[in-house]
């Protein structure tokens, strides 16, 4: 069994690690966010259960943990909440049951809050050390000159493709059904609101007409553009 972790993967596990060990919850929220990708999941919820979770373990000997129980409460709270890992990380998850017998053999007192620390602490201070934010500012600025030189060739690219009538704009709506009964209500109201009006123009022309039927039919118009407004005032109120 033989992976290898990049070294932005590292620097994830290693604020991952840091989050435990610091209780920050919401800095290790964010990176299994990021590590799944564009699943949706329910933040709140999936807060709560990470609380949790650092709060079982935190402060924990090797000799009261079993890697694969571990393990697995870690994989099922992400699989309750529609999260996956990078292959990378679960070739990690794989190598760390495998040690399991042998770290218990080794130290069963062993806390691995006491001892990452350390190498936390080492880690941190390591990337704030003034050759790696050399390096790190140099990589950024050479990415921004490069995506300067780009982008003229990439504005004349989705120029063309504008022209040509090829460029297309993706729509996606979450709640197709919500949109569709909101629009409904819409065009319902509008009606009501034309018919109304109409009633209320065409009553107003009738009753000027000489005649007891067309006073009647006057009156009569009225009525209805008086409780189709009632309505749709009514309809406004519920709908807030």
């Amino acid at each position: 069994m033989v992976g290898r972790l990049t070294e932005s993967r590292r620097s994830e596990v290693i604020n991952v690690l840091q989050g435990v060990i610091s209780r920050n919850t919401s800095q290790v929220v964010r990176i299994l966010l990021k590590w799944s990708g564009d699943a949706q999941a329910d933040t709140e919820a999936l807060t709560a259960d990470v609380d949790d979770f650092i709060d079982h373990y935190h402060d924990v000997s090797i000799k009261g943990i079993d890697i694969t129980i571990f393990i697995g409460s870690l994989t099922t709270m992400l699989r309750d909440h529609q999260l996956r890992l990078p292959p990378d990380l679960t070739l990690l998850l794989k190598a760390l049951i495998t040690l399991e017998g042998m770290g218990r053999q080794l130290d069963p007192d062993f806390n691995i809050v006491q001892e990452v620390t350390p190498f936390m602490q080492r880690a941190l201070l390591k990337r704030i050390a003034p050759d790696t934010l050399i390096k790190q500012g140099w990589l950024s600025l050479s990415g921004m000159v490069e995506l300067l030189i780009e982008l003229p060739n990439d504005l004349h690219r989705l120029l063309d493709l504008a022209r040509r009538g090829a460029l297309g704009v993706r729509l996606d709506i979450a709640k197709p059904e919500w949109l569709a009964k909101e629009l409904d209500r819409v065009v319902n109201r509008l009606s009501v609101s034309l018919i109304t009006s109409a009633l209320i123009v065409g009553s107003s022309i009738v009753s000027t007409v000489e005649g007891g039927a067309s006073s009647f039919v006057g009156l009569v118009g009225f009525i209805g553009a008086f409780w189709g407004g009632i309505w749709l005032l009514f309809s406004i109120w519920r709908s807030g």
